[in-house]
């Protein structure tokens, strides 16, 4: 295949001894930990091309951690670095303090403010600047949507499970106003901010909740066959606002963490970066194609 004939070469397979731990040490805490709560902390943007992946080491002796980030939003700028890295410090706060709850909310302020565009794009907000491959598109802010969505909830109960119903109902119809005063929030004030959380801890009990979890499962199984514009609206629709609330749970996940393995936290983690490689034009293929039809010829 090489056009001087040789091959690349292949080296030596190399063995080295296995570290013995004690017996004592808990090795498993490190792979416990789902890594995907640090990757999603690393996608910011806006679109599924924003995509993140982390590896944990973790190191026995001294204890510690170190958090390997590779995501193409981390060659944005000094910025996201700088916030992960905030995030992971109030980590180990947390893991030092026994009444986090103060550290709870600086740790969620620190998620909100890190995937505010992602959140606006989640929110399809008035308040969102669409990237330009999205400039074509005019959908309505998400709580517009609450109307079809608390309307479909009647087509999924029989008259025995009436109260079952109205309390699905009443739980959906409380999630607008939430979203309804952060949009007339004013940009940038501590209102927006506050607004927003309390936005998101609102959909987190609600779809916490056991009878709306039960009337999503309901809603997904109802279409036979093809789903009908509405079904599916309303499928998109719970489906965005469970992503929403996804922000509360990660911000009590983290806490979880930070408190379940204490020893790894009380030592800073490290955090390094690798950015994607740059893309560089390459003609391998084509050279080989022309390679095999001139040998064949």
């Amino acid at each position: 295949m090489y056009g001087d004939g040789k091959r690349r070469g292949v080296p030596s397979p190399s063995f080295c001894e296995l570290l013995r731990l004690p017996k004592c040490h808990d090795s498993k805490a490190a792979l416990r930990v789902r890594k995907t709560r640090y990757a999603f902390l690393a996608a910011i943007e806006e679109g599924a091309q924003s995509v993140a992946a982390v590896c944990l080491e973790e190191h026995v002796h001294p204890a510690g951690l170190t958090v390997r980030f590779a995501a193409l939003d981390l060659a944005l700028g000094g910025e996201v670095k700088m916030a992960l890295q905030h995030i992971v410090d109030a980590m180990s706060s947390i893991s030092l303090d026994h009444d986090a709850q103060i550290r709870v909310e600086y740790l969620f302020d620190l998620i909100i403010k890190l995937h505010f565009r992602r959140l606006l794009a989640r929110l399809r907000s008035n308040k969102w600047e669409k990237p330009k491959y999205l400039s074509k598109q005019h959908k309505k802010p998400l709580w517009q949507d609450f109307t079809n969505l608390t309307h479909r909830v009647q087509f999924l109960y029989t008259k025995k499970e009436a109260s079952l119903r109205r309390s699905v109902e009443g739980q959906l119809q409380s999630l607008a106003p939430h979203y309804e005063t952060f949009e007339a929030s004013e940009s940038g004030s501590q209102g927006e901010l506050q607004s927003l959380k309390e936005l998101i801890k609102a959909s987190y009990e609600c779809c916490k909740s056991k009878e709306v979890a039960e009337f999503a499962k309901r809603l997904e199984d109802s279409p036979s066959t093809t789903p009908t514009a509405k079904i599916a609206s309303a499928i998109k629709c719970l489906r965005q606002v469970e992503k929403i609330a996804a922000y509360w749970r990660m911000a009590l996940s983290l806490v979880d963490t930070a408190r379940n393995y204490s020893s790894l936290f009380q030592t800073r983690p490290q955090l390094t970066f690798l950015t994607p490689y740059k893309s560089v034009p390459t003609a391998i293929g084509t050279q080989m194609r022309l390679t095999s039809f001139t040998a064949l010829e």
